[in-house]
């Protein structure tokens, strides 16, 4: 993922939707004859040699991709809104930990830091909880704390309620389309 770029903006945002989505569709079994401990050794220890992750395993692989495509479509989302004046996102591809957080942008005295995340139903409550204790150090003035997330990791996302300061941006992986809680962005924007 050395290759992506970094820095998404209007310009290259949908080039690298769609590279990557290039890269995620040679992605498959690998052995689909494989069955039981086989199987299963294959999904955790094999590695599938080709997409965005071709030295990991099939089961780390899905991983990572579930959750740059998160951040990818997420981040697509706060371009095309324009709710903030950020003409720049700076994301980490892969649970990649060289910077604070995963998505961050700044302009004049705003930032904004995120975490991003693709999990089941069964972790999300425990997983938005982590996460929301990590952005919890990224107060200050002018600061907008963001989680984005996969829409079917929640039953009934329009019933979250984000704390105040944050925003959350609910993903559809199927079809990239996105919502943000609060609906209305701008009271937040304009802090």
């Amino acid at each position: 993922m050395s290759d992506f770029p970094r820095e998404l903006t209007a310009d290259n945002i949908e080039g690298a939707i769609s590279r990557y989505l290039t890269l995620v569709s040679q992605v498959a079994l690998i052995n689909a004859s494989a069955s039981g401990l086989d199987l299963l050794r294959e999904l955790k220890r094999g590695t599938i040699g080709v997409g965005p992750y071709p030295d990991v395993s099939l089961f780390e692989a899905a991983n990572r991709i579930m959750t740059d495509l998160v951040i990818l479509y997420g981040v697509r989302w706060l371009l095309r809104s324009s709710a903030f004046a950020f003409k720049a996102y700076h994301v980490e591809y892969g649970h990649d930990n060289k910077n604070a957080f995963d998505i961050t942008a700044s302009a004049g005295n705003k930032k904004l830091q995120g975490e991003a995340f693709n999990v089941a139903k069964q972790f999300f409550q425990t997983k938005k909880a982590k996460m929301l204790r990590k952005l919890k150090g990224s107060k200050g003035a002018g600061s907008i704390r963001m989680l984005v997330f996969n829409d079917d990791a929640v039953r009934n996302a329009s019933a979250l309620a984000p704390r105040q300061g944050h925003i959350y941006i609910v993903v559809d992986l199927g079809s990239g389309d996105c919502r943000s809680l609060p609906a209305d962005l701008r009271e937040l924007a304009s802090r």
